[in-house]
């Protein structure tokens, strides 16, 4: 595949500007998965809330239950909930609608998987 089409592939699928393609009110971040150490303590089922921002989504997001999540986790997995929380969908979600992304760091393997919340 060459850059061009690669690019157009990716652009198609990370934001669908459709008008019946709502953001969602959040998205929800979930460990799945640690398989090696992790430092900062993480553990399977540890999760974090970040909410859209003022009318339609416009404004600051909110960030609710973020304890024990280092910035390292955090910032991997940011741009996967920036994309969803406006309304992109990833070429990487599964069925249900969950995009998994890891940690940075190669000896904690840890895998979150960001989700939409929708009521």
């Amino acid at each position: 595949m060459d850059c061009k089409s690669h690019e157009s592939r990716w652009s198609h699928a990370a934001t669908d500007h459709s008008e019946n393609r709502k953001s969602p009110k959040g998205v929800k971040v979930t460990v799945l998965s640690v398989a090696g150490h992790c430092a900062a303590g993480i553990k399977p089922g540890d999760f974090f809330i970040v909410e859209s921002g003022g009318a339609e989504g416009h404004g600051a997001s909110f960030m609710r239950h973020t304890d024990g999540f280092c910035p390292e986790a955090f910032h991997n997995v940011f741009p996967a909930v920036l994309a969803v929380l406006h309304g992109g969908r990833l070429p990487w979600e599964d069925a249900e609608g969950v995009a998994r992304v890891s940690c940075p760091d190669p000896n904690a393997r840890v895998v979150m998987g960001v989700s939409r919340i929708t009521d």
